[in-house]
Formats: C-alpha cells, sequence, structure tokens
C-alpha cells in the first residue's frame, strides 16, 4: 500500500438533499467506473485504483463521503442506526420507502461481470452467483478482508480490466439484453 496520497482536485455536483465531492480521472470519452464506497472508508480507499485503470485508458469516478465521521455529534447514532436499518431493525426515511423498496427486489445483474472474495473470511462466490445472469468470473484473492480495493489494488484493478474484456467477448449477449430489458 502507498503512503498516504490525496486524490485531488475535487469536482462536485449536487441535488436537492446532498452535496457529493468527486475526484475524476480521464475524460468522458474512455470506459468510466465508478468506485463507490461506504463507511467506514472513503474517497482514499481508491488512491492506488484509480490511478492504475487511468494507465489502462479507464476513466474513474471516486465520490467523496458527503460528511466527515465524527465530525458531527450525532454521527455514531446516525451510523447505527443505519446498521440496524441494513439489519431490519430500525425503519428508514419514509421519503425513499418506494426508492428502498425497488432496491431491495435485487435486480439480476445483466452485464459481464467480475467478482472478488479474499480470503478472510473465504467464500466461494455462490452467494453472488445468482444475481449474475450475464458472463461472470470469480476469484478469490488470497490474504484479502473486504478491503479489497486497499488491500490488494492490482487484483482489484485486474478485475476491472477483465470486466471491460468479457464485455467486448461478449458484446452480442449485451446488445440482446438490452433489447429485452427495454421490450417487457
Amino acid at each position: 500500500m502507498s503512503e498516504r496520497r490525496v486524490l485531488a482536485p475535487l469536482r462536485r455536483v449536487s441535488t436537492d438533499v446532498l452535496e457529493v465531492g468527486y475526484y475524476e480521472t480521464c475524460s468522458a470519452e474512455h470506459d468510466t467506473v465508478l468506485f463507490p464506497h461506504n463507511f467506514p472508508y472513503d474517497i482514499h480507499s481508491y488512491v492506488d485504483v484509480a490511478p492504475l485503470l487511468a494507465d489502462s485508458g479507464f476513466r474513474g469516478v471516486v465520490p467523496r463521503r458527503a460528511a466527515k465521521a465524527f465530525a458531527d455529534p450525532d454521527d455514531t447514532d446516525v451510523v447505527l442506526h443505519r446498521y440496524r436499518h441494513r439489519l431490519g431493525s430500525a425503519p428508514g426515511a419514509e421519503e425513499y420507502a418506494g426508492l428502498e423498496a425497488r432496491l431491495g427486489e435485487l435486480p439480476a445483474v445483466t452485464v459481464p461481470a467480475v467478482t472478488l472474495d479474499g480470503s478472510l473470511p473465504a467464500t466461494d462466490g455462490s452467494s453472488t452467483a445468482r444475481h449474475c445472469t450475464g458472463p461472470r468470473l470469480h476469484r478469490k484473492v488470497a490474504g484479502a478482508g473486504h478491503n479489497l480495493p486497499q488491500e490488494h489494488p492490482e487484483a482489484f484493478a485486474a478485475a476491472v480490466r477483465d470486466a471491460r474484456v468479457l464485455r467486448q467477448e461478449n458484446a452480442g449477449h449485451d446488445r440482446l439484453a438490452g433489447r429485452r430489458q427495454d421490450t417487457t
């Protein structure tokens, strides 16, 4: 892992309820990779991955967390509520109930995908396989936990490059899947 580098400069996008800063590599003409992250991670989870993929011709978009952890006195309560909500033990925000119900349906992943599992804990990929109906490769990354971008950035970047190859090899499949989705 590298010494503490910074992904900069940051750009910003605003919605009615949220302002998000993000780091972007390359221009929009390149294949784009969105690097989402979740608490307790932040934009720096991809500090080693983003340059590797930029060197391979990818545009990377790395959103920054919307609030600094622990800067808000309510942060601990918010984080605990979020985990309780994810586990079904606490209600969510009523205004997002419809969207949350749609997301909860877990639609199939029809595009080519590469899934990774660390060896801590070891899995065989079967829990994600049932969601992938398109071409899929699965890899175990020895010595990794659940934070693969930071623990094994080369393996993570290789998976993204391989997903592009799968997409190119299965271009006809993608077009057919898109037509089926458009007509139903």
